[in-house]
């Protein structure tokens, strides 16, 4: 088994945590919860601001101007 098919549990569990506390919450959070463990904090942070991205994008103009054109009725 991989190292990183290991670690994926710690990794989402991280996840998940910070990413149900408010925005200034999760550096310490991680800093507390990674401990000394740059490579998990990376990896957590690269996925919240993924996630992040990702909100911003289903929010942007090019969906509601999709939105607008499609009939869900």
């Amino acid at each position: 088994m991989s190292e990183e098919v290991r670690r994926w549990p710690r990794v989402k569990a991280l996840f998940d945590g910070a990413l149900n506390l408010p925005t200034e919450q999760r550096a310490p959070f991680l800093d507390d919860a990674s401990g000394a463990d740059e490579g998990l904090r990376s990896e957590v942070e690269s996925l919240l601001a993924a996630h992040a991205d990702a909100g911003s994008f289903a929010e942007g103009a090019a969906v509601d101007a999709l939105a607008k054109d499609a009939d869900f009725t």
